[in-house]
């Protein structure tokens, strides 16, 4: 609470007195004044704040009055009294979370690893989804596509090479051999 210094009284005493009849008062009496009603208004603030009834607590926290005394008794939270004290309970929260404080970033930090574990599940599920919708192909199916249509562009270049010649033939077989290199380079190795 803020001590009020016997100088500033008299100063603000002189500004109201000069207000009602009508003076303007000094720059350090109004001063003063704000100081004096900034003072009142901390003053007001403490007594409305600071305590209230466990009905109102019971309001403000959302709990039941059975919960707030397992709580006060478990942890020692000072709520158990028919009149609560919030300073009271202000102090206890901070010495709580200064006491607690490596049981509360270990616990933020398994929160995290979960919350990546949980992440990761749900982008595997999305792809697992997208699969089921055929948006997207698994990379062996991929493969494995691939492997069939040069198997039967084969086919065709042998055709070819029979009704057109080997150069012909030997064109094809060129650039699927090209492809499968090209392939082999862009598409990663699945048989890790």
């Amino acid at each position: 609470m803020t001590v009020v210094d016997p100088a500033d009284r008299e100063l603000a005493r002189s500004a109201l007195d000069k207000r009602r009849n009508g003076k303007r008062p000094t720059r350090e009496e109004e001063r003063a004044l704000r100081r004096i009603e900034a003072a009142q208004a901390e003053a007001a603030r403490a007594e409305a704040f600071g305590s209230i009834t466990k009905k109102e607590w019971q309001a403000w926290s959302g709990r039941q009055q059975k919960i707030l005394n397992e709580q006060a008794a478990r942890y020692g939270i000072p709520i158990g009294q028919a009149i609560i004290r919030l300073p009271e309970v202000v102090l206890w929260l901070h010495d709580f979370l200064a006491e607690n404080a490596a049981k509360l970033a270990a616990h933020e930090e398994a929160d995290t690893s979960e919350r990546d574990l949980l992440q990761e599940r749900a982008a595997l599920a999305r792809l697992n989804g997208q699969e089921e919708e055929g948006q997207i192909v698994a990379l062996p199916v991929v493969q494995e596509t691939m492997a069939r249509w040069a198997q039967r562009l084969r086919q065709a270049a042998e055709l070819l090479g029979r009704r057109h010649g080997a150069e012909a033939q030997a064109i094809l077989d060129d650039a699927l051999d090209d492809c499968g290199r090209l392939l082999a380079a862009d598409l990663p190795d699945d048989s890790n």
